[in-house]
């Protein structure tokens, strides 16, 4: 069974992008979810969260 990224792993590693965390607590959930459920490779997740993140923390 692969390993699976969980909400609280993602939120410790890699902070919420401010554009984001002002939408409020469904858009912290979404934007989460789409990584956690979406995106199969652990690996993959993590760097795609990384990088989508360090986007919107740039506009």
């Amino acid at each position: 069974m692969p390993k699976t990224t969980t909400l609280t792993q993602l939120n410790q590693s890699h902070p919420l992008p401010q554009a984001v965390a002002v939408l409020g607590k469904n858009a912290h959930k979404a934007f989460v979810d789409f990584f956690t459920a979406q995106i199969r490779n652990a690996n993959t997740r993590s760097a795609y969260f990384h990088n989508v993140s360090r986007f919107l923390n740039w506009i």
